[in-house]
């Protein structure tokens, strides 16, 4: 699709510029003020910054009306910087903080790489997939209402102690369960059974 171009007549007039201020937002655009005199105005396509009352503002004049190009100034330094972006999402800038919000957010590259000194994540639900994961962390604690394991092959290494505490602990093997170690300590309060074709001891 290639793009028209409109060349201007020598009856057009041409357009102004010139500063305003925003006074207050309304449902189809602003309303600033031009030299004293109240005006509506609307955000120019390539002006991303959303304009707040009381920001200094340079507006184009033209037959069409008046088109806010670009914030100048904008007193109240707390203010919250909004990017005006197509659809439902929404980009956030205050006070040091960023907000993005999207209906759906795709992020593509060769590599990425994330420093944070801490993070917070919340999800309804969470799909990867991946050839090779590692985590290296002095800490890890994980909280779960349910959780379920598929592997072909796992392997744990623990250097000091691993210790497991449950209602009730089920281990089942298809061939063999294999308990290994210097000593072997197992107690029972009540009932402690051992069933088998074959028992060996010793």
């Amino acid at each position: 699709m290639s793009a028209q171009v409109r060349p201007l007549s020598s009856e057009s007039p041409a357009p102004s510029i010139a500063t305003a201020e925003v006074i207050e937002l309304q449902d189809d655009g602003y309303l600033i003020d031009h030299a004293g005199t109240p005006r509506p105005a609307r955000k120019a396509h390539g002006c991303l910054l959303r304009p707040h009352p009381g920001d200094l503002v340079l507006v184009s004049f033209t037959e069409q009306g008046a088109h806010i190009l670009q914030i100048l100034e904008r007193p109240d330094p707390q203010a919250e910087n909004h990017l005006a972006l197509q659809g439902d999402t929404r980009l956030e800038v205050s006070a040091g903080k960023l907000h993005l919000e999207a209906p759906h957010l795709a992020l593509a590259g060769r590599r990425l790489q994330l420093r944070f000194l801490h993070i917070q994540g919340l999800a309804r639900r969470l799909t990867a997939t991946l050839e090779q994961a590692r985590l290296h962390c002095t800490l890890s604690e994980l909280v779960t209402q349910s959780r379920r394991l598929f592997a072909r092959h796992s392997e744990r290494q623990v250097e000091t102690l691993d210790a497991t505490r449950a209602g009730n602990v089920q281990i089942q093997a298809d061939e063999l369960v294999q308990l290994k170690g210097q000593t072997l300590l197992s107690t029972a309060k009540k009932l402690f059974r051992v069933d088998g074709d074959q028992i060996h001891l010793g």
